[in-house]
């Protein structure tokens, strides 16, 4: 199989969906959910995903539509071919190869498990469905893609293909293939752990590689596309559904059905990671008058909080403060001062050199999401790391102070940034990390098994 191209680039709207003849498709009738692997497996509650239970546009705080022309440059890439309704995503593919496709916004991270529920026409062997993972911001040393569903030239055949080389001109990849009708609503699933790649078909595993120079190094998203592969004869037109996205954690997400906090709701957005701070008691919050705990979600976290955050994500390691501070603005009988000094002690932070050479930490400061990328990396014992020559994120230049630590959270799906309207990723590296970001952030890393020993 080859790459799916994502080639940038706005197509002018007088070439988009010219009204040329379009397959006629199913009523979006919302279907039922079938056999999951999610649930034959024990995944636990959805963490990330969408229903499409809404009408119009796919969400734009989901979904990233594609506006550029099409695999391997040919046909266009058109907001205009996807439509919700009913609780199904449609998009269509018409007789010149005006198609479409997008990119989750949401589970951009290193491992995880991803279930679709998709048909797809069976009528033109020229457009393949295809339900994949694909690197964040398009960059991967092996070129890894894992197409957990695709649909080629026999339209009765589904495939499961597992990319893991650059050299297309060889088969570099492991594949699957069972006899489907695509017509009907299938559940396509895919587990991706440090140990391999298992693909599931309704619920039955039909698909797994554990080499380990398989297994794809970087992040990765979830994207839905309907490619158009040309021939030189004439294209009918075609069309995908697909019912919903579900995305499940790797541990069986564990969060409790009532929040551990009076001021985060079970639906909030990072609730789960909340939840799971408290649970291995990172963090337990405030506790207010009436004896509820509050968390303070879009409060922003200070450096001795940090400091504390990271001292329990690593453990509490045994550890006794010198009994002259490191740093002249924290005292020893200050709150986090065991934390912040064993961050000075595994060279986590050096804090700031004053002009007479001593150092000052800043506690009660926010942390800003750059120098929070840098105690992550060094958390991890500095890895032995090559950032890209070219930044993963537009507002961060390769020169930039810390750049190197936050490609590396890039590349390991801890934080994925900001999509833009244009499609690229902005950082905003200089702007105070939020509590339920950093909650984020941990849970990330620690489901990424990072830790240095």
């Amino acid at each position: 199989m080859s790459r799916k191209s994502l080639s940038a680039g706005v197509i002018a709207s007088a070439l988009i969906l010219a009204g040329i003849g379009m397959a006629p498709v199913p009523a979006a009738v919302a279907a039922t959910n079938g056999t999951q692997a999610a649930v034959l497996n024990g995944w636990g509650p959805v963490v990330a995903g969408d229903e499409f239970n809404y009408t119009g546009a796919p969400d734009p705080a989901k979904w990233g539509v594609y506006n550029s022309l099409g695999h391997n440059g040919q046909g266009i890439r058109s907001p205009q071919a996807w439509s919700v309704a009913n609780g199904v995503a449609t998009v269509n593919g018409d007789s010149s190869g005006t198609t479409g496709g997008m990119l989750a916004k949401f589970a951009a991270q290193k491992y995880g498990r991803w279930e679709v529920r998709m048909r797809a026409n069976a009528g033109e062997p020229k457009y393949h469905p295809v339900v994949a993972l694909w690197p964040n911001n398009s960059a991967s040393p092996n070129c890894a893609e894992v197409d957990f569903a695709e649909n080629t030239g026999d339209t009765n055949l589904m495939h499961f293909y597992l990319h893991y080389a650059c050299d297309r001109t060889q088969s570099f990849q492991t594949r699957a293939s069972a006899p489907v009708d695509p017509t009907q609503w299938h559940n396509y699933a895919v587990e991706w752990t440090p140990s391999g790649i298992t693909g599931y078909l309704d619920g039955v595993e039909w698909f797994t590689d554990t080499v380990p120079a398989h297994n794809p190094s970087v992040a990765m998203h979830q994207t839905l596309q309907l490619d158009w592969f040309p021939d030189g004869t004439a294209t009918k037109p075609s069309w995908m559904q697909v019912d919903w996205v579900r995305v499940y954690a790797l541990d069986g997400g564990s969060a409790p059905a009532v929040s551990p906090f009076s001021d985060v709701s079970t639906t909030q957005q990072f609730y789960m990671e909340m939840a799971w701070l408290d649970e291995k008691g990172i963090s337990t919050g405030w506790v207010e008058a009436d004896g509820t705990c509050t968390y303070r979600a879009l409060q922003s976290v200070s450096r001795d909080a940090m400091a504390a955050f990271l001292y329990r994500l690593a453990g509490s390691p045994a550890y006794k403060p010198p009994a002259v501070s490191p740093f002249t603005d924290v005292s020893t009988s200050q709150q986090f001062y065991k934390e912040i000094a064993w961050l000075a002690a595994k060279h986590i932070s050096g804090g700031w050199v004053a002009a007479d050479g001593s150092r000052t930490y800043r506690p009660l400061q926010p942390i800003s999401r750059d120098a929070m990328a840098a105690y992550l990396y060094r958390l991890a014992g500095s890895p032995v790391y090559t950032a890209p020559t070219t930044s993963p994120f537009r507002d961060l230049s390769t020169s930039q102070a810390f750049y190197k630590e936050m490609a590396w959270l890039a590349d390991n799906g801890i934080s994925t940034g900001w999509v833009e309207a244009d499609g690229t990723h902005t950082y905003r590296a200089l702007q105070s990390i939020r509590r339920d970001a950093m909650a984020a952030f941990l849970f990330r890393y620690d489901a990424t098994n990072l830790q240095a020993g």
